[in-house]
């Protein structure tokens, strides 16, 4: 369900796959938790292209690792997102928070940019 993948100059891969919503969210987070303790991160990016459904208890997940993980950064960033998941995160207000991204390479340029 959740793989970690590699950290790229300080930014931390993670792909999910299948279903991240209010019944696997728990365990889920968990995995992004332990993942993000892998390397010194200037941001994490949650590849999201096998993920089957999202909900806004996924969303609230993403707040909390950036809030209680990640200190160099105040963002996390987000690839392969549908389209129904980018609409809730306009209606939940939160894309100052979570970023969208094209590819790892702009994401990556992004977190190298953007991080203290």
């Amino acid at each position: 369900m959740v793989e970690s993948g590699p950290c790229i100059n300080g930014v931390k891969i993670i792909k999910i796959d299948g279903v991240f919503n209010k019944d696997t969210t728990p365990k889920v987070c968990d995995s992004i938790r332990s993942g993000v303790k892998e390397c010194d991160l200037k941001g994490v990016v949650l590849d999201f292209e096998g993920t089957t459904d999202i909900d806004s208890t996924a969303f609230a997940c993403m707040i909390d690792v950036i809030r209680n993980n990640i200190k160099s950064s105040r963002y996390i960033g987000v690839l392969n997102m549908d389209d129904r998941a980018r609409h809730m995160i306009k209606i939940l207000k939160i894309g100052e928070i979570i970023r969208s991204f094209a590819n790892q390479e702009e994401a990556i340029k992004f977190f190298n940019e953007n991080t203290n």
